[in-house]
């Protein structure tokens, strides 16, 4: 079975070029991912079902309204488009991994660090897409690679070395090969200086031979300086000696330099150990990092070539729709140019199986041709349509005939190939096959050839397939204007200027413009005038009537266009205001927001400064506690405050839901949800306090209510939960300006682990679940202690070292409980 269908000819994608639209979409990867999936789809263009493609678009369709949304202004709270910039082919070094016990050399971990973290980055941004529910689901497919990453993160070094901060034990070789080889230049320096006026030096520096530090001797002169020869120059005037004194301080060097390279190839190991732990989890990250990766090129594609997601019609009533497409390769070649091309609409269906296309030479038929099975096989390969709308059968084959197929080599003509062409196409043609004919029954006696194409066609309009086709032959035309499911169409042709128009007109046959086009090519006049007489009155005044046909089927194929024009217009209007009205009413509920916030802030701001004076005072732990204790207190109570002006402002601002009004209720029972609807708060009835008033509990609050101004609220009972004695619960509202890291750098252990500690404490009651803490490098003292803390940390689910561009070993992540 061929990968194009059960009855695509081996040679039809290659007729229709759809191996170029694979290369536009090249344009559009960045790496290896997405071309590895780029040349799958070169292998198998064609997915399993029409809802298999489905499902596919719905993923692009997500990812262009994620490059939409990431190019308007001012979007901040659009996540960053996933970018495959920069990642190296770690494909070698993952087959190396499977070899038990191979290290990987430095580069090779340095490309799959890389990796990581362009998946660790892509899925953290797929998984804040909750909009976007297919692409999202791709980053909970990615693996978490975070632990992964903290153990292997910051230790290869952007040039491909490894770093001293990999370990500390090669932080100490490596310090004391520093320390070393200057002992050893000190040691020569003085040997240079001591033998600079004696004239046996060749040159006054100091360089390398055979990994030991020598000086340059004059070859002539060497029996003069005591010391080992580690090699001449090419020239042989120049010996390089290693002076005795300085052999033993270079014997301790070399050992040195072993020592690293040894520690250098430990640390190798061990990450290489680590990768080859994760070998599965990385297959599965490089096959949904590639899928990621072409869903966004069709993407970019569907945006930068005005694409449309096709659908597929079901079997029951198939049809094909194209609503102002064009051939995509043809779009790139006039854009480049400066120019667009002619878009074309055409419709086969309710019962119409087949299209007859006719017109003049050089009118643009072949395009037409081309363009519906490309875009069709493109729509089953699930790349987006250049059109405004666009719908196909789900095809079992696309079968094309295009092209001169004249072969000298086999001995064959045009007319031959013509016919073993179409022989092949008949015999493999089949219901829910697309046939693509281009100049059907041409190239021998027209009488033979219209009566060929006709019974072909009618082949075709048996076997109940789909089929576009071109030709020249009148018997073939005037059989399109009268077979049941066969419709005619022709290339516009401006009988004035004498020139094509490259727009289809369907519902009217097409005339080739022979003389015409001879005209314009500059055949002389007399031999035009003579073809015109022997041509005779009848065709040309069938020519008359078809030009005036056509001329009244262009008018009102663009009246047509027009209104589907403005339709589009008025629609794309309508969408404008409303994100308008949405927008407005965003700034509305902003601004009230951010003037909640401020009062807030300055209420907090009078809390704090008392608290913080208090803090400074206190110098025992249960002291310190009970000051942490009273500042979230104060923090909740901001916050219920806070909740309960911004509900004051939403629905001021209606945006709460409608309430459900009492009615003719009279009496509550206690626990009983109602909405204040003055204040835009909702609570539970405690008591009824005297006619008409009600008293009601929200958080830590107790309003004493007027019974007109109270609503049941959606859960109509809310049952009163008694606990224990001594305890109380409130509740608090998430607080946006607590801050997500916080730096303590210079500061002691001690005062690092009080504000450490309490900026826990906020975030725990801001219910942020990762937080950044940034001690430095340092002597890893500060590290070590905030460490111990987090071990035993009440709130602390999880800590790790950051990675290398969020502060790498000079900072911690901290992730809070019910993260």
């Amino acid at each position: 079975m061929s990968p194009n269908g059960p009855g695509t000819l081996p040679d039809a994608l290659d007729a229709l070029e759809f191996d170029q639209v694979a290369t536009l979409l090249r344009r559009y990867v960045a790496s290896f991912l997405g071309g590895e999936r780029l040349d799958r789809l070169l292998e198998r263009p064609r997915l399993v079902s029409p809802e298999a493609a489905s499902e596919d678009f719905a993923r692009v369709r997500e990812a262009v309204a994620w490059l939409r949304a990431a190019e308007r202004v001012g979007q901040r709270d659009t996540p960053p488009v996933p970018r495959f910039e920069g990642v190296e082919d770690i494909r070698a070094a993952l087959r190396r991994l499977s070899l038990a016990g191979v290290a990987l050399e430095a580069p090779e971990l340095r490309a799959m660090t890389g990796l990581l973290e362009v998946s660790e980055r892509i899925r953290e941004a797929a998984l804040r897409s909750a909009d976007r529910p297919k692409l999202c689901a791709s980053g909970q497919r990615l693996p978490d690679f975070q632990r992964l990453l903290g153990a292997l993160a910051g230790k290869i070094l952007p040039n491909g070395e490894i770093s001293s901060l990999a370990s500390s034990a090669l932080a100490r070789v490596r310090r004391q090969i520093e320390k070393q080889g200057q002992l050893v230049e000190t040691s020569l320096e003085r040997f240079v200086r001591k033998h600079a006026d004696t004239g046996v030096l060749q040159d006054k520096y100091v360089t390398m031979r055979n990994g030991r530090t020598v000086v340059p001797v004059k070859a002539s002169l060497k029996s003069r300086v005591d010391g080992v020869v580690h090699g001449a120059s090419s020239s042989g005037q120049t010996v390089f000696v290693e002076p005795l004194a300085t052999i033993e301080a270079n014997n301790r060097l070399v050992r040195l330099r072993e020592e690293e390279q040894a520690e250098c190839l430990r640390i190798l190991r061990e990450m290489t150990d680590r990768l080859r732990a994760e070998k599965a989890a990385l297959a599965e990250a490089v096959a949904e990092l590639g899928a990621l990766e072409f869903v966004f090129a069709r993407a970019r594609f569907w945006r930068d070539f005005r694409c449309c997601e096709p659908r597929f019609s079901g079997a029951g009533a198939p049809r094909i729709v194209l609503d102002d497409a064009r051939h995509p390769l043809l779009q790139d070649l006039l854009e480049r140019q400066g120019s667009r091309p002619v878009p074309m609409s055409l419709r086969l269906e309710r019962g119409q199986r087949i299209m007859v296309v006719s017109g003049p030479n050089a009118g643009g038929k072949t395009v037409v041709l081309k363009t519906v099975g490309l875009l069709a096989a493109m729509a089953q390969a699930g790349i987006p349509v250049p059109a405004e709308e666009a719908e196909f059968p789900w095809f079992d084959g696309i079968l094309a005939d295009i092209g001169d197929a004249q072969s000298i080599a086999e001995s064959r003509s045009t007319f031959s190939a013509h016919v073993a062409k179409l022989a092949a196409v008949l015999k493999r043609a089949a219901p829910q096959c697309l046939v693509v004919l281009d100049e059907l029954g041409a190239a021998t006696d027209p009488e033979d050839g219209g009566a060929l194409a006709v019974a072909i066609v009618e082949r075709l309009l048996a076997l109940e397939g789909f089929a576009v086709v071109s030709t020249h032959l009148p018997e073939l035309r005037m059989y399109g204007l009268s077979a049941a499911g066969v419709c005619s169409a022709s290339m516009g042709f401006d009988d004035e200027t004498l020139s094509v128009t490259y727009r289809l007109q369907p519902g009217i046959p097409g005339q080739s413009a022979g003389l015409e086009m001879a005209r314009r090519f500059g055949l002389p006049p007399e031999v035009l005038r003579r073809a015109q007489e022997l041509k005779g009155g009848s065709d040309e005044r069938a020519a008359r009537y078809l030009a005036e046909l056509r001329k009244l089927a262009a008018e009102q194929g663009e009246a047509a266009r027009t209104a589907r024009l403005k339709e589009r217009d008025l629609e794309k209007r309508r969408e404008e205001l409303e994100r308008e009205a949405e927008a407005r009413a965003a700034a509305l509920r902003k601004e009230a927001e951010e003037r909640v916030d401020a009062l807030a802030r300055r209420l907090e701001a009078r809390y704090r400064k008392s608290l913080d004076a208090s803090l400074r005072k206190i110098t025992s732990t249960a002291e310190a506690k009970a000051a942490r204790a009273a500042e979230r207190r104060a923090t909740q109570e901001l916050a219920s405050y806070r909740r309960l002006v911004r509900g004051e402002a939403q629905a001021l601002l209606g945006n709460e839901r409608e309430p459900k009004p009492v009615g003719e209720v009279e009496d509550f029972a206690p626990g009983t949800r109602v909405l204040v609807a003055s204040m835009g708060i909702t609570g539970a009835i405690v008591g009824k306090l005297d006619a008409g008033r009600w008293e009601v509990r929200s958080g830590s609050m107790r309003l004493k209510v007027a019974a007109d101004d109270l609503t049941l609220a959606e859960q109509s009972r809310e049952e009163p939960v008694r606990l224990p004695t001594g305890v109380r619960l409130e509740t608090v509202d998430p607080v946006s300006e607590t801050p997500t890291e916080i730096n303590v750098i210079g500061k002691t252990a001690d005062e690092a682990l009080l504000d450490v500690d309490k900026f826990l404490d906020r975030a725990v009651v801001a219910n942020r679940t990762r937080l950044r803490v940034i001690h430095g490098f340092g002597k890893d003292v500060l590290r070590r202690e905030l460490w111990q803390m987090f071990a035993r940390h009440a709130h602390v689910a999880k800590y790790y070292q950051a990675q290398q561009h969020e502060g790498g070993a000079g900072a911690t992540i901290v992730e809070i409980h019910g993260a």
